[in-house]
């Protein structure tokens, strides 16, 4: 999952918008039927070849207030990819190879401990004396072999460059082959991508993009509680004799679930620019980005049936499949208009229209008993259920701005944007969102006289920003049901609010850019405080609406504040010998302010609260517990009477039920502070580099399951 400045909403997607060549593409992760079992999906932007890309620009706060409006308070990733020059055509041939594997299991993963004769409930006559397990040293004591392999690597991309000064061309295409550091792991994928430039006259300018992806990958691990190497490596000991001390069931019974994602991929785009005079130019770019993806958790019969002794009732197979296919359409005008006022004095206006569309559609089928193993398919099924959905939502924009340049160093912007959208209430206007920026170069005036510093430049910006509701938020829902006589019925779902509105970030950032000792080094800085007003909340309603469930309504105030620093040297410049270093530091404190009355929302270790970081950790912070026998468990002795202190009031209260696990704040569940060093050598004028990235995260709780 992807953050650009911590989380902005506690119940909508954080998650950033993602453009291609300036054509909006999907972000909606996916890759796998676990994310409905809390397993952590695969990121659209892996269907993307990193040797297809020039550049990644990420558009952070007030920046991306006016040229993309609603949505867009989470940030936004620009994709650029690599074009034609004119010339002789330049092919490029690469063929990478290497290995995934897991270092030293023997030393990384964890010796499990239980005491000789007692069982997990404490009760039996044994010596008490602690046997060590290992997941993986016991496999290999047994015979069974590691669980682990060398998984090899292999990728394949062809490129070919080149065109006249009328027409130019970049056509690629690559083929990858990889298997993870277990067997049941593996991913094989092809692509194609064709950037066109033609110039068809003096004043106009086509650029053509086009991407093809087919990729098919398989997942390791299966739905819980078929935890595989994780979960044994946690709770696997060696009174777990049925299963070889795995958890609850030993690896080839992970390697029974084949759980694949299959993902066809098509994005293409068409921009024409049009300079009719030196002083104007517009642009007009339309594309579409359709994603065909199907989720799919196979077992096949085993030849036990039910009675397999690790797979027990799902012995008997079944397929899990998910369909889904979103279409994405994008069609984005603007016009600059570039007029010098005086000798030092000159204007940018510039003004555009965006328009998107998004649908997605989701089907779910299951299906279960086979007769035979080997034999898959859903019409075989004894058993064979499935659902489905429709979404829609549809969006349109339009924006002005006016930029003042003085004496090419000051720099002033003010812009506004109008949005509105589909999934806003009837009775909610479009959304406005203003931004104001500015930037000094102060190291070109005549009083800066710092002799390290060659380039100095101060900024600042202040601007909003939005995120839409869900699409059906703000229309009342319906369930459909089996009445009276088998005939079917409608009964009231969720209550929806025609003055919802979307969440509106407001953020202002201070900074600074400076180049060091003639740009051998380069640091940036920037300060941030942003705060989201207008939350979205889902509010509990009264039973005599007529409604069960909750309604979404615009209340909350969440905060993030935090700052950023880059810093990038060459160390040594050499014809032989070159020397980068760069490193980066982030910073965020984010907070819940206020939920409007709401009451807490919980969820599985974590609690929505004001006062405390979206997402924060909470536990159970035990004072006291009585012992009910010998205190030794060995001789049946438990634990009893557990007491646990609230965080609220103070308070100590049984530590009864779920709501133990929200009695004490343990800290966030995002990364406060994270960090990465940057280490390059260049030997031979460049035909040789090395390096070497280290990124740190830290000043958070991970989630007891590994999920934080």
């Amino acid at each position: 999952m992807i953050r650009i400045r911590g989380l902005g909403s506690a119940t909508l997607s954080n998650q950033p918008l993602l453009y291609v060549d300036g054509v909006r593409v999907s972000n909606d992760r996916g890759g796998s039927n676990f994310a409905r079992r809390d397993r952590m999906p695969a990121s659209r932007i892996n269907d993307f070849n990193p040797e297809d890309i020039e550049s990644i620009e990420i558009i952070k706060g007030p920046a991306a207030a006016t040229l993309y409006g609603t949505e867009a308070s989470a940030g936004v990733i620009q994709i650029i990819t690599k074009r034609g020059a004119a010339g002789d055509a330049v092919f490029d041939f690469q063929v990478q190879t290497g290995i995934n594997y897991f270092p030293d299991p023997l030393t990384r993963l964890n010796t499990n401990y239980r005491r000789d004769g007692v069982t997990s409930n404490g009760i039996g006559t044994g010596s008490g004396a602690l046997i060590p397990w290992h997941v993986v040293k016991n496999e290999i004591d047994a015979g069974f072999g590691s669980p682990f392999q060398n998984g090899p690597i292999r990728d394949y991309s062809l490129s070919v460059t080149g065109g006249s000064d009328r027409i130019r061309y970049y056509v690629a295409g690559n083929y990858g082959d990889e298997e993870g550091y277990v067997s049941h792991n593996t991913q094989t994928r092809w692509g194609v991508r064709a950037n066109i430039d033609a110039t068809l006259s003096d004043e106009l300018e086509l650029a053509v993009s086009t991407n093809l992806l087919d990729s098919n990958t398989r997942f390791p691990g299966v739905p819980s509680p078929y935890g595989g190497i994780p979960a044994s490596d946690a709770w696997g000991h060696v009174h777990r004799t049925a299963t070889r001390g795995w958890y609850t069931a030993p690896i080839e019974a992970d390697k029974s679930f084949d759980n694949r994602a299959l993902v066809d991929r098509a994005t293409w785009s068409v921009a024409l620019t049009h300079n009719p005079f030196a002083a104007f130019q517009h642009r007009l770019i339309f594309g579409e980005d359709a994603v065909d993806e199907v989720a799919d958790v196979t077992l096949q019969k085993q030849l036990l049936g039910a009675a397999d002794p690790h797979l027990g009732g799902r012995g008997v197979g079944e397929v899990d499949r998910t369909i889904r296919r979103s279409q994405n359409i994008s069609f984005d005008y603007s016009g600059t208009a570039t007029f010098d006022l005086g000798p030092t004095l000159q204007s940018v206006t510039s003004a555009g229209v965006q328009y998107y569309k998004s649908e997605k559609e989701e089907d779910h089928l299951f299906g279960r008993i086979f007769p035979v193993p080997g034999l898959t398919s859903l019409d075989a099924a004894a058993d064979v259920q499935g659902g489905g959905n429709f979404v829609e939502n549809a969006s349109l924009g339009v924006y002005v701005q006016q930029q003042f340049e003085f004496n090419d160093r000051v720099f002033l912007t003010a812009a506004v944007r109008g949005d509105d959208n589909s999934a806003f209430g009837t009775d909610f206007d479009a959304a406005i969102y203003p931004k104001f920026s500015g930037a000094w170069v102060m190291s070109e005036e005549e009083f800066f006289d710092v002799s390290f510093l060659n380039s100095f430049r101060v900024r600042g910006a202040w601007g909003q920003a939005g995120r839409q509701p869900d699409a059906f938020a703000a229309v009342s829902l319906y369930t459909p049901v089996t009445g009276p006589n088998s005939m079917p019925a409608l009964r009231p779902g969720s209550i929806g609010n025609g003055a919802l509105g979307p969440e509106v970030g407001t953020e202002i950032e201070l900074g600074f850019d400076a180049g060091l000792f003639d740009d051998r080094m380069a640091m940036t800085f920037t300060y941030y405080d942003q705060s989201t007003k207008d939350a979205l909340l889902n509010v509990p309603v009264s039973l005599a609406s007529g409604f069960l469930g909750s309604q979404t309504v615009n209340l909350g105030l969440v905060t993030n504040k935090g700052a950023e620093v880059t810093f990038d040297a060459r160390l040594m410049d050499l014809d032989e010998l070159a020397w980068d270093l760069g490193f980066s530091w982030t910073h965020n404190s984010n907070m819940v302010v206020d939920l409007g009355g709401v009451p807490p929302t919980s969820g599985t270790n974590q609690l929505v609260r004001e006062g405390y970081p979206i997402g924060a950790r909470w536990g159970a912070d035990i004072v006291s517990v009585d012992w009910v026998g010998d205190p030794d468990p060995r001789n049946g002795g438990e634990a009893a009477n557990a007491m646990c202190r609230q965080e609220a009031d103070d308070s100590v209260i049984p530590c009864d039920g779920t709501s133990t696990r929200d009695l004490t704040f343990e800290g966030p569940g995002e990364p406060v502070w994270m960090g990465a060093l940057v280490n390059s050598v260049s030997l031979f004028g460049g035909a040789l580099r090395l390096s070497a990235n280290i990124e740190y995260k830290g000043g958070y709780i991970r989630d007891s399951c590994g999920m934080g």
